[in-house]
């Protein structure tokens, strides 16, 4: 069974968190959603409850609003840079454990700068966050979470929706025969050496296109996909990434199944974007080849 904990500011998006909440226990049941883990019973050291309750978590959403940081108290400094302050040793937790974390910006929320966290949750200011509209696109929006979250859980990157059938468009009617002129002859003839003059320019470049996609192209399912898949940036980075990541797997075969969680869960994210994002894109692509390099370097190529 899946273990997916809710991390969220009750003063910031109490309702909204309880309607993600209800649309991922929708998917996987209800009994592996959690929330309010701080809930602690008296007498007890809330840090060893949030650990415990974190232990077996395959994933951790952190729903993020314009008031995920806390209001400032006496001091002036906003609650998540408070060392007691739930929500960040959650999240912190998280990040320590290297529990999959996926922020949800709640509407137009933005993910917080790393200035204005602990040094201990810095790196979650680098994490892909997926936006989820709080109006009519609520749905659309969490079935891509969704899909994350089962990538992450399985420990497979996402796979496209399998074709269905469609039904036979109804047979038109018949037309009446048409002649065609000579002017209309001459006309057709002189577009068909203008498009093969046309071909002959761009058909040596379309062809190099075309053969250096990646192979999985063909089955491109999802928007920041297909995006990838039209841009040779793009898709030269991601030939790239697999080549390094392949040979990591050469290099380490006994990290092989970590190595294979990591990847899935780095899909998983880099499927968040937008394929209009072209930013997103490339910080996904720039941080995963980063984070590669480091681990070929480390194992000595």
């Amino acid at each position: 069974m899946a273990h997916i904990l809710i991390s969220y500011r009750r003063s910031d998006s109490d309702v909204f968190a309880g309607r993600i909440r209800d649309k991922i226990a929708d998917k996987f049941g209800a009994d592996s959603v959690f929330m309010d883990i701080d809930n602690i019973p008296f007498g007890r050291d809330f840090r060893t409850h949030i650990r415990e309750a974190l232990g077996t978590s395959d994933v951790v959403i952190v729903v993020v609003g314009n008031r995920w940081l806390g209001g400032a108290k006496k001091s002036g400094a906003a609650r998540i840079l408070e060392e007691t302050d739930p929500v960040r040793i959650e999240v912190e937790t998280a990040l320590q454990k290297g529990i999959p974390v996926i922020p949800i910006l709640a509407g137009d929320a933005r993910m917080p700068e790393p200035g204005q966290l602990p040094d201990t949750l810095k790196n979650f200011a680098f994490i892909n966050a997926a936006t989820v509209d709080t109006g009519r696109d609520f749905h659309p929006h969490m079935e891509r979470v969704i899909r994350s979250i089962e990538a992450i859980i399985e420990g497979r990157p996402d796979e496209p929706p399998t074709p269905t059938a469609t039904a036979k468009p109804a047979a038109l009617p018949k037309r009446k025969s048409w002649r065609p002129s000579r002017t209309t002859w001459m006309a057709a003839g002189a577009a068909v050496v203008v498009l093969g003059a046309v071909a002959a320019f761009w058909a040596p470049d379309m062809i190099e296109f075309w053969n250096n996609r990646p192979a999985w192209c063909r089955y491109a399912a999802y928007e920041v996909e297909k995006a990838i898949c039209a841009e040779r940036t793009f898709f030269g980075r991601d030939r790239r990434l697999n080549e390094k990541y392949a040979l990591l797997l050469q290099k380490k075969p006994e990290n092989a199944a970590a190595l294979r969680k990591e990847q899935a869960e780095w899909l998983a994210k880099r499927n968040l974007c937008s394929g209009s994002d072209r930013d997103c894109i490339y910080r996904a692509y720039d941080m995963r080849l980063a984070e590669l390099d480091s681990q070929l370097k480390a194992a000595g190529n």
